[in-house]
């Protein structure tokens, strides 16, 4: 007999392949079996400051690190890369109200993908403050470049069919 936390793990990781099958921006790697850690990297483009110089990037990384009281606890999300958000400070991220411990971990790599494509922001409690005013200037603006990215994580998982209708009268 299996414990939740461990029927937990492996349903995450199974959404975790479907998400990675389903996007062309988001991938990973995993350890454990199931896995108790995730390497994602996304290629969505957003925004990173080098040296003073604001530029969009399209490589985005962080680990995933489900410790043992997840998902009562949320992951230990460990940002890899540059990027300028209001609510990303390298290594760490504000989740905000994203997460509940309901939430699967392949819909919190979409969330973190939103955010990095400035399609998800919160401005009024930034971890980097410079990001945040940034982005008040660039919302006033007429033409904003907000989002960044509005490319959408996963396409969605559906299709339509038509059929001729048939002519009055002849069915």
């Amino acid at each position: 007999m299996t414990s939740p936390h461990h029927r937990r793990l492996t349903n995450d990781y199974a959404g975790m392949l479907d998400l990675a099958e389903r996007s062309e921006l988001i991938s990973f790697h995993s350890l454990g079996n199931p896995p108790t850690k995730y390497t994602v990297k996304m290629s969505c483009l957003g925004l990173a400051q080098l040296k003073g110089v604001l530029m969009k990037s399209d490589e985005h990384e962080f680990d995933l690190v489900l410790g043992e009281k997840f998902p009562v606890l949320p992951p230990t999300v460990v940002w890899k890369t540059a990027i300028f958000h209001p609510n990303f400070k390298p290594p760490t991220v504000c989740m905000g109200d994203i997460w509940y411990p309901g939430l699967p971990l392949a819909e919190l790599c979409l969330a973190l993908c939103e955010l990095v494509q400035y399609k998800s922001f919160n401005i009024y409690d930034p971890l980097d403050t410079q990001a945040a005013l940034w982005l008040w200037e660039e919302l006033s603006r007429d033409e904003t470049i907000v989002p960044i990215d509005p490319r959408p994580a996963v396409v969605p998982a559906f299709e339509i069919t038509a059929s001729p209708r048939p002519e009055p009268g002849k069915e």
